[in-house]
């Protein structure tokens, strides 16, 4: 008897543990777990340079302190799990899984037996009360979160007996007589785990044995984790700049073997002006396999590169020569990434050196202002203004980026030439055939003939060349050949000097578009040659390249009346729309008539008449036709006459159909798919000749026919065949 209940105990056992290793019970390891351990050993934080500067080191280093985290569990760390419904659990054979455990009371076993403190440990058991003469398996998931393990042990009393294993693997039983005293069952066992136990996660399984009666088991069990944070392995670290990822046998990325980790950038690919650099550490662990973690800490710099110098422009007034004194100079200075540094910047007016708050200078960003006189710029004919300017930027590391500006007037006698634009004017669409260009060119003094040059189109003409006259104070360009269509006409009057040699102030450009082509329209609605919809809608697209179509040049014509802009719909979104719907003007097209369809339209120049275009379309109201065979009856024969049905049905021009013929015993004899009919001479699969689907003439006699379109019976009948 008893070396049979011994068999039955291994070969449960063998199966509870087999299950358990196979079944996804393992993963419900985390509601028994005794505590919460930071996965994660190592930690990292970067040291340079601080978030969020501008830097104007294109080679910017880059420095990360990585170790071992204070928080990682470390050597001499006691683990205590104590048995309780949380923490064990037992393996039930009808479910075949494994449920948590019953706590129970412990007055049964009194003071006499308890050896364990019953305020922080538990008896657990199965059930309670328990079965006489029975087994149960029982484990607790042990979540060290040890690297390695110094010391394990338990401490615990079975009621009855209790045989223990670690990770698999037997330790010992807690053997004792069946009577009571102190070498009974319930004594209290100490059993060395150490052995059997490595962290970070072991399982302890008791097979425990109830002889009669009640059945328990209490424990407290230990461990001391061993010591190890290990050299980081720097094959091991994942960093990244903006996403691509540096590996450490690339000579940019440096360990220096403890715990610093450092970039710097390589030509050619070292940091760019107005980069906004991200570093992350995405993965790193040491020897004793601990591991970065990142959804545990955010190791991650974002810093911003500055590598251009402020911008000094000028604003007024422009470069050249200058009739008169200006009130004041203008500039612009700015740094659109680390900033201007206004205490920079040096002002040199014709030798006169001085900072922004003197001699009348100021700067409200980002314009500078110089006031004339303050500045000491005088007026005097002749003579040229040379302003200097110096400035640079304020990055938080490394050397700021400075640059400077020269700028140059040169003071005329007052009174230049003032050209202006007579025609046509800039940016104008022309459909003048031909088009002159007439420029007006004032002074006082009058203009020097022989300077004038006018630039049209890269050609350069002065008052030698037949195209060009000057009759003041007009000056006239005539196209001998004309403009090329759809051409864009670049005209600049460069010199026009007066007598004393002042020449306009700057050149006189501007430029227009010749159009000469008018719309054209594409036929979109409908889109078939024949409808079935006497209110057919019409539309029609019209397209121009240039001045694009003008809705009150449109005129459309149906069927010879004519209709005009208010009585069709007209949107424009690039090309024009137009969509006339019939039933607006009471207008109804006639089955089986053409509707004749004509367009006229012009584009919408801004000089001489538009250019007009003329289209014509046509479509087929479809005509009506009703359910019909003809002849019936019909004598396939062969003699040329009436060998053939002709069949007939409802909208046959815009929808295909399917005619099947049946006996009057409801038999298929034939069956055929009617494509959309083209015309009304035309027959595809209209034509029966008295044959079934495989061929062979059928009998006189009555026949029934249907036809079908989309599911929907469209004519049914009968027919008579003869011979």
């Amino acid at each position: 008897m008893r070396r049979n209940r011994v068999i039955a105990l291994a070969i449960l056992f063998s199966a509870v543990i087999a299950i358990a290793q196979n079944s996804d019970d393992l993963n419900r390891i985390s509601a028994y777990a005794p505590m919460d351990i930071d996965s994660s050993g190592l930690c990292a934080e970067f040291r340079f340079p601080p978030p969020d500067i501008f830097t104007s080191c294109p080679n910017q280093e880059i420095i990360m302190h990585l170790a071992c985290c204070d928080t990682a569990t470390r050597a001499g760390d006691t683990i205590k799990i104590t048995s309780s419904d949380s923490t064990v659990e037992f393996f039930d054979s009808t479910s075949m899984s494994w449920q948590p455990v019953v706590s129970l009371d412990p007055t049964p076993w009194g003071t006499y037996w308890v050896r364990l403190d019953t305020d922080s440990c538990d008896w657990v058991w199965s059930e309670y009360p328990a079965t006489s003469y029975s087994t149960d398996m029982f484990r607790s998931i042990i979540h060290s979160g040890c690297t390695n393990v110094d010391t394990a042990y338990i401490r615990i009393q079975v009621d009855n007996k209790g045989t223990v294993y670690a990770n698999g693997t037997y330790v010992d039983t807690t053997h004792g007589n069946p009577g009571g005293g102190s070498t009974g069952w319930r004594t209290l066992h100490e059993f060395d785990l150490t052995p059997y136990f490595h962290g970070p996660v072991d399982t302890l399984e008791i097979l425990g044995a109830n002889a009669g009666g009640i059945a328990g088991i209490i424990f407290e069990l230990y461990v001391v984790c061993g010591g190890c944070c290990g050299n980081i392995d720097p094959y091991s670290i994942v960093f990244t700049i903006n996403g691509d990822e540096i590996t450490y046998d690339s000579t940019s990325l440096v360990w220096d073997g403890e715990s610093l980790l450092t970039y710097t950038p390589i030509p050619p690919d070292t940091f760019q002006d107005g980069d906004t650099v991200l570093a992350e550490l995405l993965y790193a662990a040491d020897s004793c396999g601990w591991e970065f973690d990142t959804t545990i800490f955010d190791a991650s710099l974002r810093f911003f590169v500055d590598l251009t110098p402020p911008i000094i422009s000028l604003i007024d007034p422009p470069l050249g020569d200058l009739n008169s004194l200006p009130a004041a100079f203008a500039f612009e200075i700015f740094d659109n990434l680390s900033g201007l540094d206004s205490a920079s910047v040096i002002i040199d007016v014709n030798g006169l050196v001085f900072s922004i708050g003197e001699n009348g200078s100021e700067y409200i960003v980002p314009d500078l202002i110089l006031n004339s006189s303050d500045a000491g710029i005088v007026w005097s004919p002749g003579d040229s203004i040379i302003i200097s300017i110096w400035a640079q930027d304020t990055p938080d590391l490394c050397a700021p980026n400075a640059d400077s500006a020269r700028y140059a007037w040169f003071m005329r006698d007052p009174d230049a030439p003032i050209p202006s634009i007579v025609e046509p004017t800039p940016w104008i669409y022309s459909a003048c055939a031909p088009e002159s260009i007439v420029i007006q060119i004032l002074d006082p003094h009058g203009i020097d003939e022989t300077t004038i040059r006018l630039h049209v189109n890269g050609n350069v003409y002065d008052l030698t060349d037949s195209e060009l006259s000057w009759s003041e104070p007009f000056l006239t360009f005539f196209a001998a050949d004309g403009w090329p269509a759809e051409d864009t006409i670049t005209v600049s009057l460069e010199h026009a000097e007066d007598i004393f040699g002042n020449d306009i102030s700057s050149p006189l450009t501007w430029s227009f578009i010749v159009d000469y082509d008018p719309p054209t329209a594409e036929f979109l609605q409908p889109a078939v040659p024949m409808v079935p919809d006497i209110y057919q809608d019409i539309e029609i697209r019209i397209c121009d390249a240039l001045s694009g179509p003008d809705s009150s040049t449109a005129v459309l014509t149906i069927d010879g009346v004519s209709y005009e802009f208010g009585d069709f719909e007209w949107s424009r979104n690039g090309c024009a729309s137009l969509y006339f719907r019939p039933e607006d003007v009471g207008l109804t097209f006639v089955n089986g008539e053409t509707v004749h369809v004509c367009l006229d339209v012009g584009d919408s120049p801004d000089r001489c008449a538009p250019n007009m275009m003329n289209a014509c379309w046509s479509f087929l109201i479809e005509p009506i036709v009703g359910c019909e065979v003809i002849p019936n009856p019909f004598s396939p024969n062969g003699d040329g006459i009436n060998d053939n049905a002709l069949f007939f049905y409802p909208n046959m021009f815009s929808q295909p159909a399917e005619i099947v013929i049946f006996s009057t015993r409801n038999q298929e004899i034939w069956r055929s798919e009617v494509p959309v009919q083209e015309d009304i001479s035309s027959a595809p699969g209209r034509l029966w000749n008295g044959k079934d689907n495989s061929g062979a003439p059928m009998e006189p006699g009555l026949y029934i026919y249907i036809m079908e379109s989309g599911g929907r019976i469209l004519c049914n009948g009968t027919l008579l065949l003869v011979r």
